[in-house]
């Protein structure tokens, strides 16, 4: 759900990062973003860490919560 917030932080990592196209269903694309995660960042504690440090929310939490 949110896959779209994740491209983003990741865009503020990597400017010249190869997302996935929009396109492509859910499913396929959080496959995508997934090993995009696992490669740049070895562990998913060490992507989740730094997201939070540059969104200041967790990309767990639901885009709801912060746009209510």
């Amino acid at each position: 759900m949110n896959l779209h917030a994740i491209q983003i932080g990741l865009r503020q990592f990597w400017s010249d990062i190869a997302l996935p196209d929009s396109e492509l269903d859910i499913k396929r694309g959080a496959k995508k973003i997934l090993h995009i995660v696992n490669d740049g960042f070895g562990e998913i504690h060490t992507f989740s860490q730094r997201f939070f440090e540059q969104c200041k929310r967790s990309f767990m939490s639901p885009l709801r919560n912060i746009l209510a």
